[in-house]
């Protein structure tokens, strides 16, 4: 944090990335990673550095595609794509995903965050922007962004279907059903 507020940011970046290494879970490390890495840039790429980053991840983004079923290691791969194009949708959208299949959904809310402001209005994004907030327990904020794209497609019924599993799950929360299910709780809690 230090070597960032003094704009070291090679330095910041090199520290980041080592506690990534051992700590893939740690979101505020990433934040801080992406934080530098975007100063670095200067917030923004041009179509020309795009069209040569994206040629030199190829063999990158081959590798993370076949590394699906190891999501940690997708998630490396990721960080390496978006080394020179933090911003980048085919980084944080690999990042996004592999998160999700490592069980690390608040992860996966930050890359779709950050896909989203470049796509605000794309509907598979959102949907699975609010899958994360979901898994990440964030309901409230996950059926905001819900009835928001209801409201701009109004007739896709995966939009309703996914409130209806939302609403679900606020239940099973609310009622204390889940400590139930894990052996926690009661039905004397319950009732």
């Amino acid at each position: 944090a230090t070597a960032l507020q003094r704009q070291n940011f090679d330095y910041a970046i090199a520290i980041f990335q080592q506690v990534l290494q051992r700590e893939p879970a740690f979101l505020e490390c990433r934040q801080g990673l992406r934080a530098a890495q975007i100063k670095k840039t200067g917030g923004s790429t041009g179509f020309f550095k795009k069209m040569i980053g994206g040629a030199s991840n190829s063999p990158l983004i081959a590798k993370a595609q076949m590394a699906k079923s190891r999501p940690i290691e997708a998630m490396q791969i990721a960080e390496q794509i978006l080394e020179n194009d933090p911003q980048g949708s085919i980084g944080n959208k690999i990042l996004a995903e592999a998160a999700m299949a490592a069980s690390l959904p608040k992860t996966a809310c930050f890359a779709y965050e950050i896909l989203l402001k470049v796509s605000p209005r794309d509907f598979d994004l959102t949907m699975a922007y609010g899958e994360a907030l979901a898994a990440a327990g964030q309901v409230s904020k996950a059926e905001t962004v819900y009835e928001e794209l209801r409201r701009a497609h109004p007739n896709k019924g995966e939009i309703s279907d996914a409130l209806k599993n939302l609403s679900a799950r606020k239940t099973l929360n609310e009622g204390g059903y889940e400590a139930l299910a894990d052996g926690t709780g009661s039905y004397r809690d319950i009732l």
